[in-house]
């Protein structure tokens, strides 16, 4: 079943001056890893975020998996990124950066070494000897953790409040441990009054949405360039709760 530009607009965001390339990434990802993990990059926990974040991670996905290729013994590899194995897609990233600079080469997944180690891959050029990989994956940064503990914060607060609503915290700069504090009180008495948009000094903006809770489309000013943002979402549902949910970028 293939993807059209209409669907994936509208599921996931617009697509941007090279449609062709979008829709080409999106097929070859449902065709490897199935169409449940493409649909699974829009999920949070009790709800769907659409916006260039899931689109990026289906286009990316679906640019590396060429490198499939050149691989012997994909099977494995293909299992583990089903699963959504963080160690399978940073090797199949590695693969990729080293298969694009020679679509010749030979790639063979999980080989043993000489002295009898199992590594991640191994690669050549025919007629080359093999050179053998271990990928290490890079720790996740303190600015991503700090925002994680963050937001972690701002789930216990909104749990308190029992109403529907979608709030968007976008901090202008990263908070010290006494501005959290703040922040939280601001947070609480913003979604008690209802208010729209609210501007927390020179640290952060608040916004509760008109879209419905667990359909997350993260806000940007009309104003803003596009630029890179480390985002976290989090989806409260229960049988006896009111739908809500959260979303904070830096």
């Amino acid at each position: 079943m293939s993807y059209t530009i209409e669907e994936i607009e509208r599921d996931w965001g617009a697509t941007g001056p090279f449609p062709e390339i979008v829709v080409d990434a999106f097929e070859r990802a449902e065709q490897i890893l199935g169409r449940d993990w493409v649909a699974s990059t829009r999920r949070v926990s009790g709800g769907q975020v659409r916006g260039p974040g899931p689109l990026l991670a289906v286009v990316s996905m679906g640019g590396r998996l060429t490198a499939l290729e050149a691989v012997e013994n994909a099977g494995k590899l293909v299992a583990k990124l089903k699963k959504h194995d963080i160690s399978a897609e940073a090797e199949l990233t590695a693969m990729h950066l080293l298969y694009v600079r020679n679509k010749k080469a030979e790639i063979e997944y999980e080989p043993s070494s000489r002295n009898g180690r199992k590594v991640d891959f191994r690669i050549r050029v025919t007629g080359k000897d093999w050179t053998y990989i271990e990928v290490t994956r890079p720790n996740i940064s303190e600015a991503m953790e700090r925002l994680t503990a963050i937001l972690s914060r701002i789930i216990g607060l909104v749990r308190e409040i029992k109403r529907e609503f979608a709030l968007e915290v976008l901090f202008r700069r990263e908070p010290d441990d006494e501005e959290v504090e703040g922040l939280l009180d601001s947070i609480r008495q913003f979604c008690v009054d209802s208010s729209k948009r609210q501007e927390v000094s020179d640290l952060a903006l608040l916004i509760l949405s008109d879209v419905t809770p667990g359909q997350i489309t993260p806000y940007q000013e009309p104003e803003d360039h596009a630029t890179p943002r480390l985002g976290a979402a989090q989806v409260i549902v229960g049988k006896d709760e009111p739908k809500r949910h959260v979303v904070t970028s830096n």
